[in-house]
């Protein structure tokens, strides 16, 4: 608080002597231009948050928890007890499930909370965009991207009312998430850019595309569980029992499970070439136990009849990982 009646301060002295009106604005900017990567690395854990949260809600059936948009049940605050909802709810909401079932609070809050925080991600993506305006003159790339990543919020809200209209469309759904590979992408690139501003380190180009086809492989990896995902909907739909679902899923969930190895055994061959970069230690160390992780949630999921705790974790790492690999992609990207 006293930095910035501070700030206001000098604004207000350099104003009264009729300074150049871009002198003070500079000075906004530079005061923002510090919390700049603070404010993108709070987004960041912000959005894998909401990551594992939207898996959450998809693994739990609480999709529908919250049966309008942007209000639920109509109210700004959910309610709590079935006696708060109109004693007509199962007619008004007939088409979203509630002519059988019965209100759920969990569910209910589970999907509102994860409303809440998409709306908390929005506003710090706008003060990162905000303070990213300092680097306008300097490296005017990293406000662009910051500008990317507002516009994808955006339509990231906009889809997310799509999806609770459509009654939880799989394809909506799939678009709903691909766009947050997005997101991470347009986050971590201008982070990444400020970085090399400080320090500059000649890296081996030869690993750029080693990590480019890995990149590409954990992309098709991601999709197909995504269509794995998509089946699972079905069978939930149909309640059916989770022990019965592996014979269930079909040739989706086969491919998925011969491609992990692929993947598998790729990561493991790109670790071993990389292991004497010093500079990039930290992110092959996270690659590899990230890895390990993903391979026991794996077996989790598939021997111990699909729990709903395993899933939105499966999809959390899957996300992570990607965000590993696109670092690595632009560390070793050929320069000018």
């Amino acid at each position: 608080m006293t930095r910035f009646l501070d700030m206001l301060w000098s604004i207000l002295l350099v104003s009264t002597q009729k300074v150049h009106c871009e002198r003070v604005i500079l000075t906004m900017f530079l005061v923002s231009a510090r919390h700049y990567a603070f404010f993108s690395r709070v987004t960041l854990v912000a959005v894998f948050l909401l990551v594992l949260v939207g898996g959450l809600v998809r693994s739990t059936e609480s999709g529908m928890g919250c049966p309008d948009w942007p209000k639920c049940f109509g109210r700004w605050v959910p309610p709590t007890h079935e006696s708060q909802l109109p004693s007509d709810y199962h007619v008004r909401y007939a088409t979203h499930g509630y002519v059988v079932a019965s209100f759920d609070a969990v569910k209910t809050w589970t999907e509102y909370l994860n409303r809440l925080l998409g709306v908390t991600i929005g506003f710090l993506i706008l003060l990162t965009f905000i303070s990213a305006l300092a680097f306008w003159r300097s490296r005017r790339s990293i406000v662009v991207w910051q500008g990317a990543a507002v516009l994808i919020v955006g339509l990231q809200g906009w889809l997310g009312a799509k999806v609770v209209f459509s009654n939880l469309h799989p394809l909506m759904v799939t678009l709903h998430m691909a766009l947050t590979l997005l997101l991470i992408i347009s986050l971590l690139t201008p982070l990444y850019a400020t970085r090399t501003m400080k320090r500059s380190v000649t890296m081996p180009g030869g690993y750029y595309p080693l990590i480019l086809f890995g990149l590409f492989l954990v992309m098709i990896q991601i999709l197909l569980g995504i269509q794995v995902r998509e089946q699972v909907d079905v069978l939930l739909a149909a309640k059916l029992c989770r022990c019965c679902w592996l014979s269930h899923l079909g040739p989706v969930l086969t491919l998925h499970r011969a491609f992990s190895w692929g993947l598998l055994l790729f990561t493991l061959f790109a670790l071993w070439v990389m292991r004497h970069v010093r500079h990039v230690r930290r992110l092959l160390l996270g690659w590899s136990g990230l890895l390990g992780l993903e391979v026991i949630l794996g077996f989790t999921l598939i021997y111990a009849d699909f729990p709903f705790w395993a899933e939105p974790l499966h999809l959390l790492i899957a996300f992570m990982i990607f965000a590993i690999l696109w670092q690595l992609l632009l560390i070793f990207r050929p320069t000018k």
